[in-house]
């Protein structure tokens, strides 16, 4: 029985020596394991990150062949006024992403339009070309809803020319039937616009932009969007880019002054171009000018904000 003892524990002994080994070895494979996944992981994360910014740099090229098109503007400040309303509405993630590639992508739909109703401020259209004009957000969702990655901002520019009261286009929605991402994208969109004379005949100044914007907040804007957008827009980091401006009579023009927009007679000629600093000379033969002419000029001039 002694002996059967001994016997037994060296058994014993053995198996979990054999254990040890066993279970050693089974910790080195799962260590290894793990390290391979790991860096399997960390190769499909880097893989994940070129595809997306192939696919970011993709949306750039596109934003860049919009803006090539005569009467269409870079979406890229309207891009990032977006983003910083969404931040401060507190939009999740995926929901700012969408928002972003629609305001780099929202003008893709006017591509199918002709220079005439491009060029033109829409107030100016006659009533066939106001209408071909509206069917601008239908082509550029029909464009871009194939695209699994682009479908959500698809819908957010179907609905940016979406009015409050209903009074947009193309679906005629009304209040919170129009989606939050698409009242910001046509609040920012709205401002850029006025600024640049794609809606009424003359470019609005930024303040006269400012001004329209609060006076039809509730009516065919959103009028929290509108809150934060002025907000973000007397921030000092977006004052600094914002170059203001001021209209002023012939009489009140004075030396130093610097033009903001070109200045055209009542033929189109240009008399004034965009950047050339006024000087006491100059404001003697526009006087002349003006008086030989018979109309009265009203010069843009940069004004700091």
């Amino acid at each position: 029985m002694v002996d059967e003892k001994r016997q037994l524990e060296a058994l014993n002994a053995q198996q979990n020596e054999e254990l040890r080994t066993l279970n050693d070895s089974l910790e080195a494979k799962v260590e290894s394991r793990t390290r391979e996944v790991e860096a399997a992981r960390e190769k499909i994360a880097v893989a994940h990150s070129a595809l997306q910014a192939g696919f970011s740099a993709t949306i750039e090229i596109f934003a860049r062949l919009i803006q090539s098109r005569s009467g269409l503007a870079s979406q890229s400040n309207v891009a990032a006024d977006c983003q910083a309303v969404a931040n401060a509405m507190n939009l999740d993630k995926q929901a700012c992403g969408a928002l972003h590639q629609a305001a780099l992508l929202c003008d893709i739909g006017k591509l199918s339009l002709p220079d005439e109703v491009v060029a033109v401020a829409f107030v100016d259209l006659d009533a066939p070309a106001q209408r071909e004009y509206c069917r601008h957000p239908l082509v550029a969702e029909a464009t871009l809803i194939s695209l699994d990655q682009l479908s959500a901002a698809a819908k957010i520019i179907r609905a940016h020319c979406e009015r409050l009261d209903g009074s947009g286009f193309p679906d005629k929605l009304k209040g919170e039937a129009i989606p939050l991402t698409a009242r910001i994208l046509g609040v920012v969109k709205a401002y850029a616009d006025l600024l640049e004379g794609r809606w009424f005949s003359e470019r609005h100044t930024v303040s006269e932009a400012r001004e329209f914007m609060v006076e039809n907040a509730g009516v065919l804007f959103d009028a929290e969007v509108v809150h934060h957008f002025s907000a973000w827009l007397n921030t000092r980091q977006r004052r600094n880019e914002e170059r203001g401006e001021r209209k002023v009579s012939l009489g009140s023009l004075k030396a130093g002054m610097k033009v903001s927009r070109d200045l055209h007679d009542g033929s189109g000629c240009l008399i004034l171009a965009e950047g050339l600093n006024i000087s006491d000379r100059l404001i003697d033969r526009l006087e002349a000018l003006q008086k030989s002419l018979g109309q009265s000029f009203t010069v843009h001039v940069e004004e700091h904000l």
